[in-house]
């Protein structure tokens, strides 16, 4: 997204699996479940985790490998126009029709909350009933229906395009948990050993690379990232997300909705008494050039929007947590996503919408 130089076009997952030119903040946290779950009989975030068990971890790694494939999103024409959206999956824990995830519990009609975000928006880390949007619609409950447009990969552009050819009506209530996709882009990254890389990464190679786990492993591990600070890209970061702010509102006022967007916590913006043990370690796993130019890149892109009446800032919203819930620097478990909910169903009270 906001690289300026030539030599990268692609981000990639920091676990260096393959994630088909999605931002590198974007992507699932499916190569961590993927690629770690299997390692521990249960990774800490699922601790405790009611639905926790065989069936669902192997419903998570097919749906981790159409990410990683690149099948997880497809692109389609809506109104005239090219979106992408995610592919339709019809499991036992996650479901997805018409490019929206389920969200259990909501009335088959009524005035709608329609949540819009990236990939911990869609939340394909835990089954449909803990998604944020499942759990926002039981504490709004019938008056309201809840309808889940999060993209994996999705930055607040993905969202306003999808917005634009979706029949957003007056009484709707716009919201947009934002953020991470905006900044995940923002370091310079390359791959360590970039021509075996580019090699394997050719569309020759694809099928190749579906069919061997030799090959996949090569190709992944010759994606190692090497990251670099980038100022160009994260000042247009900044005025990109202020910009696709300014496209949000204007779209929810011009069809007569109401617009709230809430600028998401990720791992860094935690108090270090609220971490786990094995977060606290995880918070290093990314390198410091990582860590420092999201960390930066986060606060000057807060200063830039949190004056304006439509932004929420949520930064702080996992300070009181006492468990695990983080998977990887920004996507979280069940816990995680009922305190979004709650702060998201508080605020819009607070304002009056839910009225």
């Amino acid at each position: 997204f906001f690289s300026s130089r030539r030599r990268h076009t692609r981000f990639r997952n920091v676990t260096g699996v393959q994630t088909c030119a999605l931002p590198i903040s974007g992507v699932d946290a499916v190569a961590w479940v993927a690629s770690r779950g299997d390692t521990a009989p249960v990774p800490e975030p699922y601790w405790g985790a009611p639905y926790w068990g065989e069936a669902f971890r192997l419903e998570r790694k097919e749906f981790s490998d159409r990410v990683e494939t690149g099948e997880g999103t497809v692109e389609r024409r809506i109104s005239g126009a090219t979106v992408r959206v995610n592919a339709d999956y019809d499991g036992r824990y996650i479901s997805i029709a018409d490019g929206q995830r389920r969200t259990v519990g909501a009335p088959a009609k009524g005035p709608r909350i329609l949540l819009f975000g990236g990939s911990t928006v869609l939340d394909a880390e835990v089954p449909d009933a803990f998604t944020i949007a499942s759990q926002l619609q039981a504490m709004v409950g019938d008056a309201w229906r809840v309808e889940n447009y999060g993209v994996s990969g999705a930055s607040l552009a993905g969202n306003v395009a999808w917005a634009r050819v979706l029949d957003v009506r007056p009484g709707d209530i716009v919201v947009s948990l934002s953020g991470v996709n905006n900044v995940g882009g923002v370091v310079d990254r390359g791959a360590r050993w970039r021509s075996v890389y580019e090699m394997l990464d050719a569309p020759r190679f694809e099928a190749a690379r579906r069919r061997s786990w030799l090959v996949a492993r090569i190709h992944a591990l010759a994606n190692v990232p090497v990251y670099e600070r980038d100022d160009d890209a994260i000042a247009v970061a900044v005025d990109r997300y202020s910009a696709d702010l300014d496209a949000m509102a204007a779209l929810a006022a011009e069809r007569g909705a109401r617009y709230v967007n809430f600028l998401q916590p990720h791992l860094w913006t935690v108090t270090a008494a609220a971490l786990s043990p094995g977060e606290r370690a995880m918070t290093g796993s990314w390198g410091a050039t990582f860590r420092e130019v999201v960390v930066s890149a986060y606060g000057e892109m807060a200063a830039a929007v949190l004056d304006r009446a439509e932004s929420v800032d949520l930064r702080a919203a996992f300070d009181a947590k006492r468990r695990a819930i983080f998977f990887d620097w920004h996507h979280v478990n069940e816990e995680g996503n009922r305190r979004l909910a709650l702060e998201i169903a508080s605020e819009l009270r607070r304002r009056g919408l839910l009225e």
